[in-house]
């Protein structure tokens, strides 16, 4: 009876208010036949066949000034615990609440997605089971076509009365500074500059700041549009080096009708040079952004540094949307990905050959969505990709055989409540 009289009066406190409360869910099941993703196969290892789950469960209350959102998520590998297990793995995906000084001013306070300029250096990264969500706080401005958000956090692994060392392997300090224009709805122009404090290992009173600064200008006249985009990134790397590398981006497309759309692009994200070690460190790094969303499907580059050995990439990419129907969409793309400097062989065998190819292999990703019932769609995919000797070095694994990567998924999103 209790429970039903609070029930009641949280009930006609939300009416009397004209304030809004919504309840929805996401629940999401992909299974993938793995036969070289992230890292290439050779014989001697055998494709994994997984299937992940995720289900969200969202609340959302707002009113004219006050919004309050919390969202659970349940992220796991089908058959990891046992069938008879109590463990919990249900986490907190966000919670925040934002505050609207007025009509042109909102702070926004707690754990929480981000998502700026097409994800690149901020992204949720939905496409991982769990996604990515900060805890950060938010002061949004928005005035006519100008937008400005200006974010800061800092994070501590535990309850602490003085500082120690940050054993989390993530950011110990994260400020950044959105500013976005729109000419129109078709013509945006951003700007961004991101600070990211990186503890040097086991010395806490040492966190360097890496500095990311850059532009997206987003344009489109009748069937043309393109993508320009360029970002510096400079500052200290986390062993202290000083950094200076770049990203440059370039995408035009063009809409041959309301069902076909094709796009080129070209990418390049700076690398070090292996044969003359200097005092800079030149590996651009997208930061928090989504690997998936641009280097191919198959994830060989969501961690560039790391994933070419320091050497950066070259990505050109040609890209086609089909609509054929209002339920049916199609995806294809083709990357050639390069080495953006020169990364050492490394081949005890000869010698004479100290530099790697440039060249790194070829990817075709191709997908369908079929959107089937209200607010829940089934997506096949399928990547396959072609490398070279230099991917073999990279990531290891047979270069002569060809890598294949197949999945089905299956996504609903329905309201659960609403008043």
């Amino acid at each position: 009876m209790r429970i039903l009289f609070l029930t009641m009066v949280c009930w006609c406190v939300i009416v009397s208010s004209k304030a809004q409360f919504k309840v929805d869910a996401q629940l999401r099941v992909r299974s993938e036949y793995r036969d070289g993703v992230k890292a290439l196969m050779d014989d001697s290892k055998t494709p994994a066949l997984v299937t992940a789950q995720r289900t969200r469960l969202n609340f959302q209350y707002h009113d004219e000034r006050v919004e309050i959102y919390i969202s659970f998520n349940d992220a796991r590998v089908w058959g990891e615990s046992e069938i008879a297990s109590n463990q919990s793995k249900v986490g907190l995906y966000q919670a925040y609440v934002k505050y609207g000084l007025n009509s042109n001013f909102n702070i926004k306070v707690g754990r929480q997605v981000l998502n700026y300029d097409k994800k690149r250096l901020l992204a949720d990264k939905n496409w991982n089971t769990a996604g990515a969500s900060h805890d950060i706080a938010l002061m949004q401005f928005k005035l006519n076509k100008l937008e400005s958000h200006l974010g800061f956090a800092y994070g501590n692994d535990a309850d602490k009365v003085v500082e120690s060392d940050y054993s989390v392997k993530q950011y110990k300090y994260l400020i950044f500074w959105w500013w976005n224009y729109a000419f129109d709805n078709s013509n945006q122009l951003s700007l961004m500059n991101i600070v990211d404090g990186n503890q040097k290992t086991m010395d806490y009173k040492t966190v360097y700041a890496r500095a990311t600064s850059g532009f997206l200008l987003t344009a489109k006249e009748g069937r043309f549009s393109f993508d320009l985009s360029s970002y510096v990134q400079y500052g200290k790397h986390v062993t202290g080096q000083k950094i200076m590398a770049y990203l440059f981006q370039f995408s035009p497309s063009v809409k041959i009708s309301e069902a076909l759309t094709f796009s080129l692009g070209y990418e390049r994200l700076s690398g070090n040079d292996a044969t003359r070690p200097e005092s800079k460190y030149r590996a651009f790094s997208t930061l928090y952004g989504s690997g998936h969303t641009y280097h191919g499907s198959m994830d060989y580059f969501t961690d560039i540094p790391k994933h070419t050995l320091g050497g950066g990439l070259q990505d050109v990419y040609f890209k086609t949307i089909v609509r054929a129907s209002e339920k049916i969409t199609i995806n294809a793309a083709l990357h050639n990905f390069r080495l953006g400097n020169k990364v050492l062989a490394n081949d005890p065998a000869d010698e004479s050959k100290l530099v790697a190819d440039y060249q790194l292999g070829t990817e075709l990703d191709m997908t369908m969505m079929y959107k089937f019932y209200t607010k829940s769609d089934l997506t096949i995919g399928y990547s396959t990709l072609v490398p070279s000797k230099t991917m073999a070095l990279l990531k290891g694994g047979d270069s002569s055989r060809s890598q294949h990567w197949f999945y089905l998924s299956v996504r609903f999103m329905p309201e659960l409540f609403k008043m």
